[in-house]
């Protein structure tokens, strides 16, 4: 039981990590990750302290939040929700 709640937790961190990586190449996003990432905001510190890159701060603008130390922008947040659409239909061509 415990090698498996191990191995979801596993899974769940490389694709956070995966996220942050494809975030940063994709121009319309690094914005968003640079001033999360600035404010204090890391892939996996969501349980941790609060502060989880994609949970609390990426995620959270994408909803039209407010993030304390984050100047990111609602326009943003939509440029970067259409370049992952864009990039996930590329992915499906392929």
């Amino acid at each position: 039981m415990k090698s498996q709640v191990m191995l979801v937790v596993l899974s769940i961190l490389s694709v956070q990590l995966a996220h942050a990586e494809k975030a940063k190449d994709l121009p319309a996003c690094a914005n968003i990750v640079k001033s999360c990432e600035a404010a204090g905001y890391k892939p996996g510190d969501h349980k941790k302290t609060g502060k989880g890159l994609w949970v609390d701060c990426v995620g959270a603008i994408a909803k039209g939040q407010t993030v304390s130390g984050v100047t990111a922008t609602q326009a943003d947040a939509q440029a970067c929700k259409d370049a992952h659409k864009s990039l996930k239909a590329e992915k499906k061509k392929k």
